[in-house]
């Protein structure tokens, strides 16, 4: 909300404090609205203190004073068109931001969709020196959002290596694999100028290391059995992430998977974009999207030993460009159809193929709609997924994740292609089956995107806001459910 100043109702205030004692002036009156305003909005009273700041500034409030209060409550209110107006205003004056502020101001620039807006204000804002740490990550993701990949090695190594630099900032390098993918070769140089110049820097270390890189590596049978190479595999997850809590929930998938026996050998992932189990031979084909970070909440390895388990084919895409898969996989296909058929001639190559099932996570979610749709899959299965990634619709329900991903997106997918809805509208007789937590706004939208398809079902988990919600799952005991349901071989296939 931006705070207006009615003439109107200033002469009101004027004529009145003509009554009132000498020493009750306009500047007292308007002084103890704001400072009425400032404790109510430190109590959490959003809505009382923007109506104590109004009575501020109809009583002669100057700009400069109440300014900062009108860009907390904005931010509060989440109305991040007001607050972006008022972190402006307080930019041009040379006002100096908390981090934490600052951070919230990046937030709504990028809720908007104002990439290039949320990186100047970034980098020209005066930032209180034990905040400055907390707009490092933010900084550079902006940076690669608005800027070309050409023009970007050179801005990274004047902010890395120049007077304000340090370690901290390689936090870009993980930014890029995140939401980029692979390095370029100015960036690869960029990290070894950082390797060199901190050798033993340990923030430095966890920066540009490659965690996926440390798992046991499996050539099959004649190294180590599956079960085996399933709890080194669990060990080392562990060890790698002992605070993560994917890592003891994959230990309790694996060893229920054990349990039940594995009826097929176990996927040996290469780490490309696209890898195929061995066959199994119930007839159930799960072609499977992870996010954007890779994995599908769990490590695609101990995922697969579910469906060893249940004897299904696991085909595993990887979003290596990071444009949700929607330009293809490159393994496959130069382009979105050529990997189509490309798909489709390795599942008619599978022996035992019968139906196909198509399971997607968060940003992969609109891969597995896409792909799933062009391949008249039997069902679709979703886990928080991310739905329609169309700028307006994003900026319309707060979406601002991956900024660089959505900026790319943008450039690079056609229109079509953005919104999974069309998609699966085209498709009516693939079922699809949208798992995600009610109590979460992002992901309850896009969920909701495909309210009214006749053949889409939303199942929403009430009570919690958790995005990975498979791992709730997991830990309540339904996860072994949902992978049944997926890998069932009962229900007729399509045609």
């Amino acid at each position: 909300m931006q705070i207006e100043n009615p003439d109107a109702a200033r002469q009101e205030k004027d004529s009145q404090s003509e009554h009132l004692p000498k020493e009750t002036t306009a500047e007292n009156l308007w002084l103890g609205h704001l400072k009425r305003a400032r404790a109510l909005a430190s109590e959490g009273q959003t809505r009382e203190a923007r109506d104590a700041l109004q009575q501020a500034v109809e009583a002669g409030a100057e700009l400069e004073r109440f300014e900062p209060l009108a860009l907390r409550l904005a931010l509060a209110e989440q109305d991040w068109q007001a607050a972006t107006v008022h972190a402006q205003n307080l930019l041009d004056r040379g006002t100096v931001f908390t981090g934490h502020i600052a951070h919230d101001v990046y937030k709504a620039y990028c809720a908007l969709g104002l990439w290039t807006e949320a990186y100047t204000f970034l980098s020209e804002a005066s930032v209180l020196a034990e905040g400055r740490r907390k707009l490092i990550r933010p900084l550079y993701t902006s940076l690669l959002s608005c800027t070309s990949p050409e023009k970007v090695p050179e801005i990274i190594e004047n902010l890395m290596f120049g007077e304000n630099g340090g370690p901290e900032h390689t936090s870009v390098f993980k930014i890029w694999a995140m939401q980029i993918g692979a390095y370029n070769e100015p960036i690869t140089a960029l990290m070894q100028r950082a390797r060199d110049t901190w050798p033993d820097d340990p923030i430095v270390a966890d920066n540009l290391s490659d965690r996926l890189s440390v798992l046991p590596e499996h050539e099959g049978p004649e190294d180590q059995d599956d079960i085996a190479y399933l709890r080194l595999f669990v060990r080392t997850l562990k060890q790698e992430n002992p605070d993560d809590p994917r890592a003891h929930v994959s230990e309790k998938i694996v060893e229920s998977d054990i349990v039940r026996g594995l009826q097929r050998p176990l996927l040996i992932d290469d780490l490309s974009d696209f890898v195929v189990s061995p066959e199994g031979t119930s007839g159930t084909s799960v072609l499977v999207f992870g996010g954007i970070g890779g994995g599908a909440f769990i490590n695609y390895p101990i995922l697969d030993s579910s469906f060893a388990a249940r004897n299904v084919t696991g085909l595993y895409v990887r979003d290596s460009s990071r444009l949700l898969t929607l330009n293809g996989i490159p393994t496959l296909g130069a382009s979105l159809d050529q990997t189509i058929e490309a798909l489709q001639s390795r599942l008619n190559a599978l022996s035992h193929h019968k139906r196909l099932v198509v399971f997607g996570t968060s940003g992969g979610g609109l891969g597995a709609l896409q792909y799933g749709a062009r391949l008249n899959a039997d069902a679709i299965h979703l886990i928080s997924p991310a739905i329609n990634v169309n700028a307006d619709f994003l900026r319309r329900i707060g979406d601002a994740r991956a900024p660089v991903v959505q900026a790319r997106l943008g450039e690079k997918i056609r229109g079509s292609e953005q919104d999974g809805r069309e998609a699966l509208s085209r498709a009516p007789s693939t079922r699809t089956y949208v798992h995600y937590t009610a109590d979460n706004p992002t992901d309850r939208a896009h969920a909701e995107h495909l309210k009214g398809l006749p053949n889409v079902q939303l199942r929403p988990r009430h009570g919690e806001s958790a995005h990975n919600i498979l791992q709730k799952m997991v830990e309540n005991d339904t996860y072994q459910a949902l992978i049944d349901e997926i890998c069932a071989t009962d229900e007729p296939a399509n045609p």
